[in-house]
């Protein structure tokens, strides 16, 4: 388990993250999302012992992560701004890596080779943005860490890899009953693949919950109206609007679905569907709403 207790970290004067308190139970996928600038790359590296908080301390294995070299040795990061030795091949790396991690596995480097169709002996530096990706996490896999953090992981992947990708962190974490902490700014990314996810907004953990209960908060309607809906009196039933199309409105919207459904039936709606809420429209659903003026902008 990784315990996340009461954590400030800051930069002179200016909080990153702020008083976050959460638990990540072993055998589990935790999706940690934000804005961009919200933190979560510091949360990450906090969480890894890179950063030493002022305030509150990560518990992992029961043992404080920072400066523990026990702990760290079944822990590995891969950082959106990746690195690699100068001039490194992933054979250099495999060499580098095998002297501080006690469970690296050949294998199962040689196996990830092979399916990921990377040369062990080309330089790092001559692969594109996604093959880099695709080296931190053979890496990360290799090493046959407890602990896997991934900032930003899956950008620059295809969907094909991002998608081969998933499964081999989802049945990593099965067999090995691993934790795996995966940051974005995208949801689309997330879909299908986290088993709960914490939300930081403000510096804050502002939302933290199983996938499963986050979904049943939520539930998206699908309906059809022969007049213009006006946008008070959509929140007044307590929806929030995420398209309009030629009569047809989808809008999210929170608490009992039966009453929420009789709101709607009185707006007018017709054809009324529920559908189930994705990670992205939760998430757009907790942003506040942009009103800018753009008349004459250009």
């Amino acid at each position: 388990m990784i315990s996340i207790e009461h954590v400030t970290k800051k930069y002179g004067k200016i909080a990153a993250i702020e008083d976050i308190t959460c638990s990540i139970a072993s055998g589990s996928i935790f999706g940690l999302i934000g804005f961009n600038g919200a933190g979560k790359t510091t949360l990450l590296k906090t969480i890894a012992g890179i950063y030493r908080p002022e305030e509150g301390r990560v518990i992992i294995g029961g043992q404080p992560v920072y400066e523990n070299e026990g702990v760290k040795q079944h822990l590995f990061i891969v950082t959106e701004e990746l690195y690699f030795l100068p001039q490194a091949t992933l054979q250099t790396m495999r060499w580098f890596y095998e002297g501080y991690y006690p469970n690296w596995s050949n294998r199962t480097f040689t196996r990830l080779l092979t399916i990921l169709d990377l040369d062990p002996a080309a330089k790092i530096g001559s692969f594109s943005k996604g093959m880099q990706q695709q080296a931190g996490l053979l890496l990360a896999l290799s090493t046959r860490p407890q602990y896997i953090l991934l900032d930003e992981a899956f950008d620059g992947l295809d969907l094909a890899r991002r998608n081969l990708m998933k499964k081999l962190l989802g049945l990593y974490v099965q067999e090995k009953k691993a934790i795996v902490i995966i940051s974005s700014h995208n949801l689309r990314e997330m879909e299908g693949i986290v088993d709960s996810i914490g939300m930081i907004k403000d510096h804050r953990l502002f939302f933290h919950s199983t996938v499963k209960e986050m979904k049943a908060s939520r539930i998206k309607y699908r309906f059809y109206c022969d007049f213009d809906v006006r946008v008070e009196d959509l929140q007044t039933a307590g929806l929030r609007q995420l398209q309009q199309e030629d009569g047809f409105y989808t809008c999210i919207a929170e608490g009992e679905g039966a009453e929420t459904l009789a709101r709607i039936t009185a707006l007018g709606a017709k054809n009324i569907q529920a559908l189930p809420v994705t990670l992205e429209e939760f998430f757009l659903h907790e942003k506040e709403p942009e009103d800018y003026d753009l008349e004459a902008l250009f």
